[in-house]
């Protein structure tokens, strides 16, 4: 006898939605975290929406209900009701070393939204709450290993000695660094590419001077020291944005380069009225995302199968499909080798062709790849000749290239900025481990 049908580990997006759809199919599930709360967002640049658009194998229609969204995620065959609404953005804008502002327009469709990452997991715990799912929270996983006709999982709860608990079938969704990937020995064959580190303020009352959309800020005089930091402004109330950090070098430069950036800045007059909400910081281990998901009786949901962050609708979309392939595999069908078709095929990008991390990167890297002083000398230049269109799909993998043909096409550029900017264009991961990265 087993005490649960599946044990969810990690309750995320991708964990949550998994313990509800397998609920509502009468499958005993319970989620396991080592958050005290399951209903708050405590990820950076969480609320990235890229709707109305093919972006990781899906289109997300979105609409309106009242105070309401629905989210008809159209080719995995599911809805989702946000309890909240939507932001449209229309602006994205990338700050020099030297100052100079480069910005990108879309005048009727915006290139992407911004939803409350809060919000869609409170809505998720609703629905799991409905379904009358099981949690149990400030628990920490200690090991998970096979035994026959399913697996057990060592958890120790606060105050209390470890215990054993036992599944027909466990789901790992537990992030990026996925302890259960390391101990079911899933990543022997993926090598560490790196450590991600980064220092997060979540801050109100933010005074920059554009109307909306994202802020990338790059280089040494503006953060203290090289590397790139991005504003991502949060819905819900106006001059509140999520500060976050990417720089290169030892980690604490993190914390170093966030203060210097609010407090030293040729920027810091937009902080001068501003209330920080929350202070966050992670450190990621990044690894070639998984090609075979799953190992005996286990199945690797989102982030913990990935490179990079599979945001929160890709996230909730590996939770829907990860229950339905559990469910078949407690049936006797092949669940997880219909799962693994569709992450590899139907699915992320980022997983079908890794050459798309290198476009998710190209957005961080202008400035080391350029130079300082050339980024500056382009953006001025740009300047005269704005990136403004009617529509664009603005999702991570089509933006660096995007901002690439723009600055080609600017009239005055020197030959030799355009033939380096052609580079980047069709630079590899392999090409970037010439620049210093984060690390």
């Amino acid at each position: 006898m087993f005490d649960y049908d599946v044990i969810v580990v990690g309750c995320g997006p991708a964990g949550i939605m998994a313990c509800a759809e397998l609920k509502k199919r009468g499958i005993k599930a319970v989620g396991i975290d080592v958050k005290v709360r399951l209903d708050k967002n405590f990820r950076a640049a969480a609320g990235f929406l890229f709707d109305e658009q093919d972006f990781n194998g899906e289109f997300i229609k979105t609409e309106s209900r009242g105070d309401n969204t629905l989210f008809t995620f159209t080719k995995t065959g599911f809805s989702y009701l946000y309890p909240g609404t939507t932001m449209p953005v229309y602006q994205s804008h990338l700050i020099s070393n030297g100052g100079k502002i480069y910005t990108v327009s879309c005048r009727k469709k915006p290139f992407m939204s911004i939803m409350d990452p809060t919000v869609w997991l409170q809505g998720l715990c609703r629905d799991a709450a409905d379904a009358g799912v099981t949690f149990i929270t400030k628990t920490i996983v200690l090991n998970a290993r096979e035994i026959p006709g399913g697996m057990a999982v060592d958890i120790r709860r606060v105050g209390k000695r470890k215990e054993t608990i036992t599944c027909r079938k466990l789901i790992a969704a537990d992030g990026l660094s996925s302890r259960i990937a390391k101990r079911l020995g899933m990543n022997k064959d993926r090598p560490c590419m790196g450590q991600g580190p980064t220092v997060e303020y979540h801050m109100e009352n933010v005074d920059t001077p554009f109307d909306g959309g994202d802020v990338g800020v790059f280089g040494r005089d503006n953060l203290g020291y090289d590397g790139y930091i991005l504003l991502v402004p949060c819905l819900g109330k106006t001059k509140t944005y999520r500060v976050e950090t990417a720089i290169y070098g030892p980690a604490v430069n993190n914390y170093y380069s966030i203060e210097y950036f609010i407090h030293k800045s040729r920027f810091s007059s937009w902080f001068k009225n501003a209330k920080i909400l929350g202070k966050y910081a992670a450190t990621m281990e990044l690894y070639p995302p998984m090609k075979k998901p799953y190992t005996g009786n286990t199945i690797f949901l989102g982030d913990s199968a990935a490179m990079a962050e599979s945001l929160y609708p890709g996230a909730t979309m590996c939770g829907y499909k990860g229950a339905l392939a559990v469910e078949k595999e407690l049936l006797g069908e092949k669940g997880f080798e219909e799962y693994t078709a569709w992450w590899n095929n139907s699915a992320f990008e980022m997983t079908k062709d890794m050459q798309m991390m290198a476009e998710y990167a190209k957005r961080f890297l202008f400035e080391p790849w350029m130079g300082s002083a050339v980024m500056d000398e382009l953006f001025e230049l740009a300047g005269k000749y704005p990136f403004v269109v009617d529509e664009f799909n603005g999702n991570p993998f089509s933006f660096g290239n995007a901002v690439i043909g723009h600055l080609q096409s600017v009239p005055g550029i020197q030959p030799q900025w355009k033939q380096r900017l052609e580079a980047l264009k069709h630079a590899t991961l392999a090409d970037f481990e010439q620049i210093s990265m984060p690390q």
